[in-house]
């Protein structure tokens, strides 16, 4: 009988405990940390044929999708 009394004041003991000490907390604003810019660099770019005719003769030229540009000349297909 001893032994549960003792353990049910231990549990009461220790519950008012957990209520007394207090919790901290800490609020952090993302301000507080600079902001790197980031750039988002395509690690390959993609490229497509483009064809033509000219002078009736078919021909095609490469053309780099990521960059909007034209990656040669044109050429017999």
């Amino acid at each position: 009988m001893t032994n549960k009394k003792t353990l049910h004041i231990l549990t009461i003991i220790f519950c008012l405990f957990l209520l007394v000490v207090p919790t901290t907390t800490q609020t952090v604003n993302a301000s507080e940390f600079p902001m790197e810019e980031t750039v988002i660099v395509p690690s390959a770019a993609k490229y497509e044929w483009r064809y033509s005719i000219i002078n009736g003769k078919l021909y095609k030229r490469l053309f780099n999708l990521t960059t909007q540009q034209w990656a040669g000349q044109w050429i017999l297909a």
